[in-house]
Parts: structure tokens; C-alpha cells; sequence
């Protein structure tokens, strides 16, 4: 006979346990992202994620890094969730000089916000141990959540809160099966419900396919426009693969789509230094890579016609944050588009300073396009702490105060911070305690970068880009205006200049309008005595030449039935281009 398992309570602490029962993440993809890097700081180098694709029945993930020990489990388990500090434990391993993301150790319950039972089996390197566990972390109402957190003492000490329960057993080990697998059959309903509606999955709805992606290009190819807008229209799986790609410490595609960012010097370091990590995430055996490629805009741009400047311009601006202030620069990078007036721009920073006696050094890069940025989840400002993603794209810029109309959907940027800002990190670690002087600086920073730098800049080329092409769209006006011309007047014309007569000589009954045949010209004064009102204006100044040259070369004519004809030709002509 079986022997019955022994359940123990999960002991949390109040504010732990809040977290977690109100869903400590926004998304799936958050809440699995935390196993994600549970394996990084474990030193793996594969971790493989199945959802049981396409009834969604199941869910596992399974690294290969050093394992947890029996004691550790069992040490979360009773009051060492939010309180294990492991990159102050000593001896903790960082596999390939991987900077150690973890911190309290919240990330093991993280998969119950898709699930109210798992399973763990650990094959423990160091000490070549090996256990299973299961754990039961039930839903909880509001009602039961606010109960729970008026067991708080008076005098103010967090009280134990015995919450969800688990049981363990010892077995052997196996050194090939080393690293931790968390698995799952008991997935809540609303998960399972939303991933199975695949109406919307990106590799049928654009490719054709009711498998799995053929590979990350193919998922890439699928969100990129001219696909989708934004993920919104494509199924919660797609968002899920989108979610986790951005969330993890992964380099960015180099085959396929790719991106032009590459060809940007410290973006290229940092890819040298993602990939020496020698990390690797699949999801249903998709090998995920960080899933941006810009340009990408209504206007078709593809990174393959895109050139990169190669000597970039050093911009200076100055931080503004509250009464500090300080001078800095950036370089500035010039892309353009073959057969096409589109300029886009590459921002590259990097920024150290001591603030509070604690150094903030972060550096990264802010894209600007041309158009707006599709899909419009790579649109903002994503921050990464120790590589990985905090929360999503932040489209307000990290709530930039001022109007800049649709200039914002234009820009993407990361933001690499290699040393502070994580006293600013809250507890799910998707997002931040906005009033932390770090984060107040990273956020001055941005700001005074998108004010002084990128949106002038971006106004300016607006304004120069559409008078070109206003002045490209008049020139073939005029062309076509001109052979019109031509062919009624079975006379040969190239132009319609517009001049002035510097003495004023012109009488109102004179013609404003010369047909110069032997220059194979047409002269239309702009201050005869008639005229001179109407070209004050000059947005219209081409259309008002064209109908004056159309009336007075259809006077020409002797006979009044041909000028009516040939008139009302000639204006057809002027507005059907």
C-alpha cells in the first residue's frame, strides 16, 4: 500500500503573500519569465518550455543549471520566499560571468498564477541530490487575501501566513537529468481557454500554417508589418512567444528579418556579450531571440535597404533632474532608405553618475523612424536590469510630460542598466517605484534626450521630407500640365515659370500670361494688376498658374464653341492630377 504523502503549509509573509494571490504579474509571459531567469542565475544554457500546443492540456519547463537542493526548497517553502537575497549568498555560481538576476526568490511560485498545482523535480549538482515536490497554491478571493492580511500584529511584525501546502520525497539522482523541470496538468481554465483560441495565430492567419512556427524568423516575419499592427490581432499564444522573447536576457536575430541595429558599435558589443552567456530559451521548440527589427513602417522599409551611417555625429543636451543639472552627449547615427527620401536615426548613450552615494551606469539606444513603428508593442522606452526586461515597452516614454502628437509611436529604445536602479525595483519585478532617485534620473534622462534631441529633430525632418515631397508632386503636376498644353496647342512647352515685373509696367488689360514658343516657355506675371491678389497666397500659386495659362490660351481661339472645349479640357487635365 501506497504510503500517504505528508502535506506541509507554504509559510509567506503578508506582504508576499498579497503579492502573489492578487496575481503578482500582468501577463503569462511574466509570471513564467521569472522561471526563465530561476535558470539563468542557475547557470543552464537550455531551458525548454512546452505549453502542450495546440489543446494547451499541459505546461512544463526544464532547465539544465545547477538544481536546487532539498534544503533550499524546503527553506522557501517556510518563509524564505522574498527573503532569500541569492546574490549575497556565498558561493552562488554565475556560469559564463552571467550577472545574477534573481534576488528574493519569489520567482518559484510564479508559475501558480497559470496554475493552482504544480510539480518540481531537481537533480541537485553540488550535492548530487535529487527530490520531487508537489505544491498546491489554490486561488484566492478578495475576501480571503484581506483575512489573511488582518492577522498582522499590532505591533507591526509581519505575521506568518500559512498559505497553499506541498509534500516532498527524496529520489535518486542522475547527473543527466541535472537542473530543475517544473511541470503542470492542473492549468487554470481562463489560461487554457485563451491560449487554445488560435482564430488569430500569426503562422495561420499570415503564413498559412497550422503547426508550430518554423522558426523565430517566422514568428518575426508574422508580427512585422505588413502583418499585424499590433499583437492585439494576433492570438494569446502569439503574445505569449512575443512576451517571453522580449522579457529574456537573449541576443537579437542575425539571419532572416534581423535588424540594422547591429550595425550600431555598442549594440554590437552588447550582442558579443548577450551571446558569450551562452543562454537559450525554446518554447515548443522555437528558439526564441529578442524579437526586434526596425525599420518597420507603413512605408515597407526593410533592414536590408537600410545604410548606416558609419561615422556617427556627438550630439550634446543637458539632464535636467529637478534642480540637477548636467551636460551630455550622444552619438547620433544618419540611416537611409535605397530609392526613397525616408531618413531615419540611431541614438547610441551611455550614462554613469552617483546618486545617493550608489552609482547609476546604464547605457543602450533609442531608434527613430520615420512613420509609425509596427506592432506597436515595440513602440516606447523598455528598461533592462541585469538583461532582463522590466515590464513592457513604457509608449509613454516614461510618462513624458509633454505633447509631441504622433511623433511617439516612432521611437523604440532600450535602456541597459548595468549597475543601480534595483532598489527601485518592486516586488513582481515588472515594474518600478517611480519616486526612487534612479529611477528619477533614468527617467530626467530620457526626457531631456526626447526634448531637446529627438523630437525637435524629428519636427524639423517632418517639415523638410514633406516640402519635398511637395515639391516632387508639383514638379510632375506641372509635367503632365505642360504635355496637356503641348498637345492642344500642337506647340512645344517645357515650363510655366512664374515671374514679376520689377517696374510695375503691366497694364489690367494686358494679357498676364506670355507664350514664349521659340524658348518653348510660359511666363505668368505674379503682380499683374489683376493677378497680384490672388498670388498672395502661395499654397496655391501652381494651380491659379495653371487655370490662368488653360483661360488665356484657350482665348486664343477665334471660335467661342472651341474655347469653351478647349478651356474645360485643359482645367479637366489640371484636376485630374
Amino acid at each position: 500500500m501506497a504510503e500517504t504523502p505528508k502535506w506541509n503549509p507554504i509559510v509567506l509573509s503578508a506582504k508576499v503573500f498579497g503579492h502573489i494571490s492578487q496575481g503578482l504579474y500582468r501577463t503569462p509571459a511574466g509570471a513564467i519569465k521569472e522561471l526563465v531567469s530561476n535558470a539563468y542565475d542557475a547557470g543552464a544554457e537550455h531551458v525548454k518550455i512546452h505549453t502542450a500546443f495546440p489543446v494547451f492540456n499541459s505546461f512544463s519547463c526544464e532547465d539544465d543549471g545547477k538544481g536546487m537542493s532539498l534544503d533550499e526548497f524546503v527553506g522557501l517553502m517556510n518563509g524564505g520566499i522574498g527573503y532569500s537575497e541569492k546574490r549575497r549568498s556565498e558561493g552562488y555560481p554565475t556560469n559564463f560571468g552571467r550577472p545574477v538576476i534573481g534576488r528574493l526568490g519569489v520567482g518559484l511560485l510564479s508559475v501558480a498564477q497559470i496554475c493552482d498545482e504544480f510539480n518540481i523535480v531537481s537533480h541537485h549538482e553540488e550535492s548530487e541530490t535529487a527530490f520531487s515536490a508537489t505544491i498546491k497554491f489554490p486561488p484566492y478571493t478578495r475576501q480571503d487575501i484581506d483575512t489573511f492580511l488582518k492577522k498582522q500584529n499590532v505591533a507591526g511584525a509581519e505575521e506568518k501566513i500559512r498559505s497553499g501546502e506541498y509534500f516532498f520525497q527524496q529520489i535518486p539522482y542522475d547527473a543527466k537529468k541535472k537542473g530543475l523541470k517544473i511541470f503542470t496538468k492542473h492549468l487554470r481554465l481562463s489560461f487554457t481557454r485563451r491560449m487554445k483560441d488560435l482564430k488569430r495565430y500569426g503562422n495561420l492567419k499570415f503564413l498559412k500554417k497550422t503547426g508550430p512556427y518554423e522558426d523565430f524568423d517566422a514568428f518575426i516575419k508574422s508580427i512585422y508589418l505588413p502583418r499585424a499592427k499590433s499583437l492585439f490581432f494576433l492570438s494569446d499564444y502569439d503574445q505569449l512567444i512575443f512576451g517571453l522573447a522580449v522579457a529574456s536576457p537573449l541576443p537579437y536575430p542575425e539571419t532572416g528579418r534581423g535588424t540594422i541595429l547591429l550595425e550600431i558599435p555598442s549594440v554590437q558589443q552588447y550582442q558579443e556579450k548577450v551571446k558569450s552567456y551562452k543562454f537559450n530559451v525554446d518554447v515548443d521548440n522555437l528558439t526564441l531571440a529578442r524579437p526586434v527589427s526596425v525599420p518597420s513602417d507603413a512605408f515597407g522599409s526593410r533592414p536590408s535597404n537600410c545604410a548606416v551611417s558609419p561615422i556617427p555625429e556627438v550630439v550634446p543636451f543637458k539632464v535636467e533632474d529637478g534642480s540637477y543639472n548636467e551636460k551630455v552627449s550622444i552619438n547620433k547615427y544618419e540611416i537611409s532608405v535605397k530609392r526613397s527620401d525616408l531618413r531615419f536615426r540611431c541614438f547610441e548613450f551611455q550614462y554613469k553618475s552617483e546618486i545617493n552615494n550608489q552609482e547609476l551606469n546604464f547605457n543602450g539606444y533609442l531608434f527613430q523612424q520615420t512613420g509609425r513603428l509596427y506592432p506597436k508593442e515595440v513602440q516606447g522606452v523598455l528598461v533592462r536590469l541585469r538583461n532582463i526586461a522590466i515590464g513592457s515597452y513604457s509608449a509613454d516614454a516614461l510618462t513624458y510630460p509633454f505633447g509631441e502628437g504622433p511623433r511617439f509611436p516612432m521611437i523604440t529604445a532600450e535602456i541597459l542598466v548595468n549597475n543601480g536602479l534595483e532598489d527601485a525595483l518592486n516586488i513582481d519585478r515588472d515594474s518600478f517605484n517611480t519616486l526612487d532617485p534612479h529611477y528619477l534620473r533614468v527617467q530626467a534622462y530620457v526626457h531631456s534626450l526626447l526634448h531637446e534631441v529627438i523630437f525637435p529633430e524629428s519636427w524639423a525632418e517632418e517639415k523638410s521630407r514633406n516640402k519635398r515631397r511637395r515639391d516632387k508632386a508639383a514638379s510632375i503636376r506641372e509635367h503632365k500640365f505642360v504635355e496637356s498644353l503641348s498637345k492642344v496647342s500642337r506647340q512645344r512647352y517645357v515650363s510655366i515659370n512664374l515671374t514679376k515685373d520689377a517696374q510695375n509696367k503691366l497694364k489690367s488689360y494686358e494679357s498676364p500670361v506670355v507664350f514664349d514658343a521659340p524658348k518653348h516657355k510660359v511666363e505668368v506675371s505674379a503682380n499683374h494688376p489683376l493677378t497680384e491678389p490672388i498670388f498672395k497666397s502661395k499654397k496655391h500659386a501652381q494651380l491659379v498658374s495653371q487655370i490662368m495659362v488653360a483661360f488665356e490660351r484657350a482665348n486664343k481661339e477665334r471660335d467661342e464653341a472651341k474655347r469653351r472645349t478647349l478651356f474645360y479640357r485643359l482645367l479637366q487635365d489640371i484636376f485630374a492630377s
